[in-house]
């Protein structure tokens, strides 16, 4: 196993998609290692949302199965309330079969009862395309900030 993580906020999405184009993608591919993304800062980065996920996109196209591990703790302000998921993309049926197992038996070990309050509100959210909308101009308001910042601790 070895893993590959891409925050969005440790390094811009313009920067994983040039990384990507370098060879990492590439090289992951010839060494047939396996491909994890962390996406916990979905928006941050850039402020746009398809920007931030360049990286993702670059090794689906490149013929990775990629796991993703996203948390929407951060780019929704519910902190505390494990809001995330894992997909895992898999080559077959059988291979889906195999790797939900796996997972039923981690998670079972991991939590008996997780919050829901957290996942409401996520999906009330992403269900609606007006709350949706407000919701990336609201995370592109605050990764702008958070350029901003940067850039003036840069500058001094």
């Amino acid at each position: 196993l070895s893993p590959v993580c891409l925050g969005s906020l440790r390094r811009a999405a313009s920067i994983n998609a040039e990384y990507m184009g370098e060879g990492i993608s590439a090289a992951m591919k010839a060494k047939n290692h396996l491909v994890i993304m962390d996406c916990a800062y979905q928006g941050f980065a850039s402020g746009d949302f398809d920007k931030d996920k360049a990286g993702l996109d670059q090794m689906i196209a490149d013929g990775h199965n990629v796991i993703l591990c996203q948390s929407f703790a951060k780019n929704f302000g519910l902190y505390g309330q494990r809001i995330g998921c894992c997909s895992i993309m898999c080559s077959s049926k059988e291979e889906q079969d195999r790797v939900i197992s796996q997972l039923k038996i981690v998670a079972r070990a991991m939590y008996s009862s997780s919050p829901i309050q957290g996942a409401r509100i996520i999906n009330e959210v992403l269900s609606d395309p007006d709350l949706t909308a407000q919701w990336k101009a609201e995370v592109k308001e605050m990764a702008d900030r958070i350029i901003k910042m940067r850039e003036l601790l840069r500058s001094r």
